[in-house]
């Protein structure tokens, strides 16, 4: 898991960056594992971060938004868990943002 976050090396010497650094970073780890835990433990580390890497969208300004990225068990799984669905059509502006008020627990 180390290697998927990428928190070294870190050149940082005053203590409010380095602090910062660290709090993003053990962020980072524990949404990972709320993730990982909501979706039953079905997922590895590289699976869940590489598909999330790949779940990019092209933004049409005035439509919304189309999915570029590849349906597959995890974004179906993620999908079902969070109770929305973006893989399949073009997700308008106010639907996206009623998503992310969904996902925000």
């Amino acid at each position: 898991m180390k290697s998927e976050f990428k928190a070294r090396p870190v050149y940082l010497q005053r203590d409010d960056r380095i602090k910062a650094h660290f709090t993003t970073c053990f962020l980072a780890l524990v949404l990972y594992r709320y993730l990982e835990k909501d979706l039953d433990n079905q997922f590895t580390t590289n699976e869940i971060v590489g598909q999330l890497k790949d779940m990019n969208f092209y933004c049409v300004p005035g439509q919304g938004f189309i999915p570029t990225y590849t349906r597959t068990d995890f974004t179906d799984a993620l999908h079902d868990t969070y109770g929305f669905r973006t893989d399949y059509q073009i997700v308008s502006d106010k639907e996206m943002k009623n998503i992310y008020k969904k996902t925000k627990k």
